[in-house]
């Protein structure tokens, strides 16, 4: 007997007909046709011998010689023909092991869609249609739910090929598989030899099938296989892949679910959205119509179910990174997930280097790529190298495509669902893996060529533009243009330079968003392209240093700015020098003097020309800072010259933007000493950075304008600055700013008696300080715990506290002002007094206008106030009183010790200057009140009471304020505040 393929060319040429031909004829492929007579498929599919028998229009003594042929001749890439006797799979052969479920991994339960299916089944619904892209996980949905019915009614399982091997294909093998169940009588109807051919050779048949009108013919078809399926009973019919169906297949199933026969028959159908014509999804959702539908579409897993299923793929090997990389790679998609976890588990180490998507799914999307036409296949290769989502425009420009020809390879990469559209000029990757496999399945040079032409057409864009238009080129197309650049230099030394500046430009926009991490990244990748002992390579070892500072590395930081004040001491650049050593001392600790980097700031400013007013007021700033902690007549010489020096800058009529982000960008800098000029300075630091988007300039711009609002008590300014500083610490992310957002917290929770508030704020403040080694956050600490502390009266515990800590904070003259004070209240008057003395052996003056000098001052006072010392009150009254302060501000924001009208008040008291006393008091008084300042409200309404009862007047009013402020200390659980 000849073998089928043989016998099929020689009915095809005795025909007369091409494999062309003879395709469009049978309505099937001419490549199936091919892969038959040449034997590379021994035999096709029941349905797809019933098209070639129609169209080849063979006799009865060929049709039969055709199908035995078939018969004879297994194939092993498919199911062989049966005959009409031959035992096929139904229910208890499948044995539970429908398609799907005996996979490699464990399912995933999806409960909404399992109950869904339930639902429809027990309430007889006529079809549901599970939706998904591929590798949803349809299929496996299907299969695990018909193992798991009980009882298990007759299953029937049939499928589409995207060959699409004749008409009524799902249908054939639910059919062949009915008429095949062993011992079972069914009738035999001579229209089912259309959907399966091997029935005609069977002996029970009187004739073949009826010859009429063609549609009168498919509607005896559809009554036979309706009557069929009737005659089985309750019964599961699974077609899947509905996308590929051909419209007479869908003619079927629209017939068999409104048939009034098959109550007891519910259709469950899969459809892969990704594949689905809009002819097709039209036909399918028509059906909803007539009959009862229901619709399920899976989307990707997340959370939970995302995690359960890379387990079963890694066991206990599944990490939050690789977790988030396949999340990320897959957008849940279960194949992609199985697949990508299994490869990047397979090539863990140090030294891999694999292929981003693993291979099974570069072959499964590489053969849906290459359905695509050529241009089509062009532009998503040219995609890929752009990103995930993508310009159409540029994306057509690599790959050399005209108007029209782009329009066309649109529509056919669009109808591929490998990628989608999300505008008119954008077109996104269906999933991040997708894209990484189109790119990997590019060579390495078409590649490498596209990389240089997307960068030079992205950089021109960007020089062309407009000065407005620069203002809307987004930190995307930066990013990509570095990519690029980067990409070309891996392969190019030759455009390392283009490479390292594009590097350093994303790094810049990384910065002013506040992604440190990637701004570090990008520096380091310009560092290693700069020639080294180059402008650049300096400008580089700043950037790095300033974005490593800002994570709290602060040796990192220091040896990153070291190398560049060699550099740019080598190169002769005074600019370069100046941000280098502005750099250098930002990183000391709060507090200290350090000699380097106060001659580093002095070199700069004897070194920069004056015309450089942006750097030299910055230098200027933070020398001020520095000398502010160094107690030399020398250095308050210095430290004088260089106020002046920052004070005359600012003081301008017009200050430009670049003078006023210089100024924001020296962290911690307080500008200038006069809280008025420092708020106005600060907010117009915040307008700069605002303008920008600088996240960290506009942090230090809230910061200056709080430390402003805290020493002119201005109750609204604070608020508002503390919240807007929270605000962007919470953006920035950076344990400094978020310590320093909580300790402004802490210190407003104190200025309003909530002290269980002020105490866990100051202990998160602790927190976030420390995990990253910041050297001031005890200090900080210590400060909101003894003013805490004195205010619920524990006066005597904080000094024993302080006293165990002086031999380290001796040197910190608020610390030594502190003691003085908590003695003074604890009753220690010994060591208040010998304190006092101390300092003023040296003399007040010494504690000149410095950065300490203000709660250094304002602590003296309240000691000498406490201890009703004449000896000490006149020369620390005109000390306060030269100040421009209304309040009291302790350390960097970390608390505040009362209106200055307090202190000064309580020290005319003392020295008999009552008059004067009652006006500063009552202005305390209302200072207090504006300020919501519940502690020193109290306190300043005790000590007006004294002075009224010591002048001898308004007794009532006396008594009215003693008892107002017993009340809010009662309330507030206040015991240290009292006369």
């Amino acid at each position: 007997m000849e073998i089928f393929g043989q016998l099929l060319r020689r009915h095809r040429l005795a025909a007369v007909l091409t494999q062309e031909s003879l395709a469009e004829r049978a309505g099937i492929s001419a490549t199936g046709i091919a892969a038959l007579e040449a034997g590379r498929r021994r035999a096709p599919r029941a349905s797809t011998i019933a098209l070639l028998l129609d169209a080849l229009d063979l006799d009865h003594a060929a049709r039969t010689e055709l199908i035995a042929a078939a018969a004879a001749t297994p194939d092993v890439h498919s199911s062989p023909a049966r005959s009409a006797f031959e035992s096929t799979p139904t229910t208890s052969q499948f044995g539970g092991n429908f398609p799907g479920v005996h996979r490699k991994f464990s399912f995933v339960d999806r409960p909404a869609e399992l109950s869904q299916l339930h639902g429809a089944w027990h309430s007889k619904a006529r079809a549901v249609f599970v939706y998904g892209e591929a590798g949803a996980g349809k299929t496996r949905l299907v299969g695990e739910f018909a193992a798991g019915m009980q009882p298990q009614p007759v299953i029937l399982w049939g499928h589409c090929t995207p060959d699409r091997l004749g008409s009524y294909e799902p249908f054939v093998e639910p059919i062949r598989s009915v008429m095949g169940r062993s011992g079972m009588a069914w009738p035999v109807e001579a229209e089912l030899a259309r959907l399966v051919p091997e029935l005609a050779t069977d002996h029970r048949w009187s004739k073949g099938p009826s010859r009429a009108d063609p549609g009168v013919e498919q509607r005896l078809l559809f009554e036979a296989v309706a009557r069929l399926l009737a005659s089985v009973g309750p019964t599961l019919l699974v077609l899947e892949d509905l996308h590929w169906a051909d419209a007479a297949s869908l003619s079927l199933l629209s017939f068999l679910t409104m048939s009034p026969l098959l109550h007891t028959v519910v259709v469950i159908g899969t459809v892969r959205t990704n594949d689905l014509s809009a002819a097709q999804a039209g036909i399918l959702s028509e059906l909803g119509r007539n009959t009862r539908v229901e619709r399920i579409h899976l989307v990707g897993l997340q959370g939970e179910d995302l995690e359960s299923l890379m387990e079963s793929v890694a066991g206990t090997l599944v990490s939050r990174q690789l977790l988030d990389t396949v999340a990320q790679a897959t957008d849940g998609n279960p194949f992609f997930v199985e697949e990508l976890t299994e490869h990047l588990l397979a090539h863990m180490g140090p030294n891999n280097n694999p292929p981003r998507v693993p291979q099974s799914v570069r072959e499964t999307l590489g053969r849906r790529i290459q359905e695509l036409s050529p241009d089509a296949q062009a532009l998503i290769r040219a995609g890929a190298v752009l990103g995930r989502d993508f310009n159409v425009d540029l994306a057509g420009e690599l790959a050399g495509l005209t108007d029209d020809r782009l329009q066309a390879a649109c529509d056919d990469a669009l109808l591929s669902t490998l990628i989608t559209e999300t505008s008119a000029i954008r077109m996104t990757f269906s999933h991040a893996i997708v894209q990484s496999a189109v790119y990997e399945t590019t060579s390495a040079r078409r590649r490498l060529h596209a990389h240089r032409q997307a960068a030079i057409a992205l950089e021109s864009a960007t020089t062309a533009a407009t000065t407005m238009e620069q203002t809307f080129i987004t930190d995307a197309v930066v990013f990509d243009i570095a990519r690029h650049w980067s990409v070309v230099a891996a392969a190019d030394p030759g455009a390392a330079s283009s490479a390292a500046r594009w590097a350093m430009r994303s790094g810049d926009a990384a910065a002013a968003a506040a992604d440190i991490d990637e701004a570090i990244g990008r520096y380091q990748q310009a560092e290693t392209l700069w020639g080294v002992g180059t402008r650049e390579h300096a400008e580089t070892l700043i950037r790095l240093g300033r974005m490593v500072s800002a994570l709290g590395r602060t040796e990192e930081a220091d040896s990153y700015f070291r190398d560049a004040l060699h550099l740019a001491n080598a190169l002769s650049s005074a600019p370069l020098f100046a941000q280098s050593a502005i750099g250098l001392a930002a990183t000391v600790r709060y507090g200290h003097a350090d000699p380097e980097r106060i001659v580093a700031l002095e070199r700069s400013l004897d070194w920069l020309d004056p015309t450089e007013l942006e750097l030299r007021a910055t230098a200027a700033a933070m020398l001020k800072r520095q000398l502010g902690f160094e107690v030399s007549d020398a250095a308050w010489l210095r430290r004088q010259w260089a106020a002046r020096l920052v004070l005359d800058a600012v003081s301008q009529p017009t200050l430009s933007d670049d003078l006023l982000l210089s100024l924001g960008a020296a962290r911690d800098s307080i500008v200038v000493d006069d809280p008025v000029v420092l708020g106005r300075v600060s907010r117009r630091i915040v307008v700069a950075a605002s303008a920008t988007r600088n996240l960290a300039v506009l942090a230090n711009g809230w910061y200056g304008a709080a430390w402003s609002a805290l020493e002119l008590a201005d109750g609204p300014a604070w608020g508002e600055s503390v919240a807007a500083f929270a605000t962007i610490a919470d953006e920035l992310r950076l344990p400094h700013e978020l310590a320093l957002a909580a300790t402004m917290a802490t210190t407003t929770a104190l200025i309003e008696g909530r002290y269980s508030d002020a105490e866990m704020l100051s202990q998160r403040a602790l927190s976030l300080a420390t995990e990253v080694g910041d050297p001031n956050a005890s200090a900080v600490h210590l400060t909101g715990a003894v003013l805490r502390g004195l205010d619920q009266g524990h006066a005597a515990e904080m000094v024993g506290l302080m006293e165990a800590m002086r031999g380290e904070l001796a040197g910190v003259p608020t610390f030594m002002a502190g003691l003085a004070m908590t003695a003074a209240l604890a009753g220690e008057r010994g060591l208040a007094k010998q304190i006092l003395n101390d300092q003023a052996a040296l003399g007040f003056n010494h504690i000149r206008g410095d950065l300490e000098w203000l709660p250094v001052i304002g602590f003296y006072c309240h000691a000498c106030s406490a201890l009703n010392d004449t000896d000490h009150a006149p020369v620390l009254h005109h000390m306060l009183a030269a100040s421009p302060a209304r309040g009291i501000r302790v350390g960097p924001l970390a608390g505040w010790w009362g209106p200055t009208d307090f202190h000064l008040g309580a020290l005319c008291r003392v020295m008999g200057r009552l008059h004067e006393a009652e006006v500063r008091l009552r202005s305390a008084v209302e200072v207090s009140r504006r300020l919501h300042a519940h502690p020193w409200l109290a306190r300043s309404q005790f000590e007006l009471a004294r002075v009224l009862e010591r002048r001898g007047r308004n007794g009532v009013e006396a008594g009215e304020l003693r008892h107002a402020a017993i009340t809010i200390v009662e309330g507030l659980g206040a015991d240290g505040i009292s006369v």
